[in-house]
Parts: structure tokens; sequence; C-alpha cells
């Protein structure tokens, strides 16, 4: 099964690969079974053909783009679970299908109509996946961040603010040929004083209050 999965993504080739916790379960699982299985070529899952896909937390599939939709939901909304039952409610008013952790093993293991069963409970986390994906605009929504900063795709989407920050300054400084100066050494960082802190005044308030929160703007 996981030779003919690992087939299966070669031979489609696609440009992404999504999921809910693929970044860190479902590829490293994957990985770090089909090695303890002894199959070799399972780890080539990218478009380089000499390079393997490493099993560990972030698992690179060299020229795909992961999607980890779990990750991205977790980044962009506040809610009390992120459990895919709760966010497909949350989005989408749609539940995962009845099936307990604890009754998937026995399904596997039993008749026919027991594992159609459980197909169609794999089915239908794909389809909340997928639809997730189409409802918040994921796809769509990261690649104009990632035009917008200057950085891959895979860095817009795991990678946080100072990352695109310093991508979109280098960007420019380079329209105004100007030559940024590569980082120094740990032992020549020059020191600086820290963030002035205002000490905010305690008491109640009955007009609104705004609060600004700008991130990544310390050095």
């Amino acid at each position: 099964m996981l030779a003919a999965w690992a087939d299966f993504v070669r031979t489609v080739d696609p440009d992404v690969v999504t999921g809910y916790n693929i970044q860190d379960f479902d590829i490293w699982y994957l990985l770090s079974r089909a090695q303890r299985l002894g199959l070799e070529r399972f780890a080539f899952l990218g478009r380089l053909r000499n390079v393997r896909s490493v099993a560990s937390k972030y698992a690179n599939l060299n020229g795909r783009v992961q999607v980890d939709v779990l990750q991205i939901v977790k980044r962009d909304h506040k809610l009390r679970s992120y459990k895919l039952n709760a966010v497909a409610e949350h989005f989408l008013n749609e539940k995962k299908d009845d099936v307990k952790f604890t009754e998937i093993a026995g399904l596997q293991h039993g008749t026919d109509a027991d594992r159609a069963r459980l197909a169609q409970y794999c089915m239908q986390d794909s389809r909340l996946v997928f639809r997730l994906h189409s409802k918040l605009m994921i796809v769509l929504s990261n690649v104009q961040l990632a035009r917008a900063a200057g950085v891959t795709m895979n860095d817009a989407l795991m990678r946080g603010q100072q990352v695109r920050v310093f991508a979109a300054i280098l960007r420019k400084c380079r329209e105004q040929c100007l030559v940024v100066p590569a980082c120094v050494s740990d032992d020549e960082i020059e020191e600086y004083p820290g963030a002035h802190v205002i000490e905010p005044r305690i008491g109640f308030y009955n007009e609104p209050v705004a609060t600004l929160d700008f991130t990544s703007l310390y050095p």
C-alpha cells in the first residue's frame, strides 16, 4: 500500500500536497514506516530524482508545496478547538463521519462492508480538507502573500513575519541598486537598548480602547 501510494504521487506529480496535520505527523509517519519496512524508493517523493525526503518534523518534498491546513487555521484563526471535526463544523457546517479512533483497526480487519465504511470515513476527511481549502482560499491568499513579500510559497506558509518583511526590504534595496551586507556572526553582534515600554493607565474605561500590535517590528 505504501509503495503504491508513493508511485501514485510520482505519477500524478502534484504541485501541492495537502492534508490536516501532515507537517507534524502524516508525512513523517509515512516516511518512518516505509523506512522500517525497507521500502528504499518510497523516500523519493519530491521532484529531484536523487534527493530523498527525510523523516523529520518538516519533511521537505523537494519541488512540491506542502499545505498543512491545520497549521494555516492555527495561524490565521482563533478557535476553541483545532480538531478537523470542530474546524469543519465552524467554517463549513459539516462534520466527519462517526468513526472512533478505537474502531479503525477492527474495521480494517473486518468484512468488506466494514472496510467500505472505513474508506468512506477517510474520503470524508479528505473532502473536508479540500472544502476548507476552497472556503478559506488558502492557496490563492498565500500565493498573493508570497508574491507581495518576494518569498517562496513554502516560506509564506511555514515561516514567520520576519522572513517576509526582510525579503520585501531586500527587494526594495535591489530596485535602488543597494546591497545589504551579510549577517555578522554572533560574536560581532552590536548591543542595543530594548524597546520602550509605556506603563499602562490602570482603571475602568467606559469608551472602547484600541489595541495596536505590530508584529516583527523589533530588530
